[in-house]
């Protein structure tokens, strides 16, 4: 994949997990069986997509996947050996299925922060 290519699938990426956040949920029922409001665990991105470029119509197929889960307060770094509320871990994997060349590329890459709100994450 050339420099320029990955680049452009970068931001891609990037800005589809602008719009991409799911947070796992947990709910327990009472001693009377009645549900519990349903409360967020903690912050996470998970999930994986195809997606096509729309401005260059070919065969090959792009795909993103993230397992990225927040881990506040655990890796320091110099000057703030309690780390940083942003602290995370996890993988994002980004492929490319080049028809053209009958070849799959794959990067992976390690996820350190992780930052959520209301229907976004970085």
């Amino acid at each position: 994949m050339s420099f320029r290519a990955g680049r452009r699938t970068l931001a891609a990426l990037a800005a589809l997990a602008a719009g991409l956040t799911l947070s796992s949920t947990t709910s327990a029922a009472s001693a009377s069986g009645h549900q519990e409001v349903a409360r967020p665990a903690g912050a996470s991105v998970t999930g994986k997509a195809e997606f096509l470029l729309p401005y260059h119509q070919d065969d090959d197929v792009r795909s993103f996947a993230f397992d990225a889960r927040a881990d506040p307060y655990t890796r320091p770094l110099p000057g703030i050996p309690t780390g940083l509320p942003t602290d995370a871990r996890g993988t994002v994997t980004v492929s490319h299925y080049s028809a053209e060349n009958d070849i799959t590329y794959t990067a992976e890459g390690r996820v350190d922060c992780l930052v959520t709100g209301v229907r976004t994450a970085t």
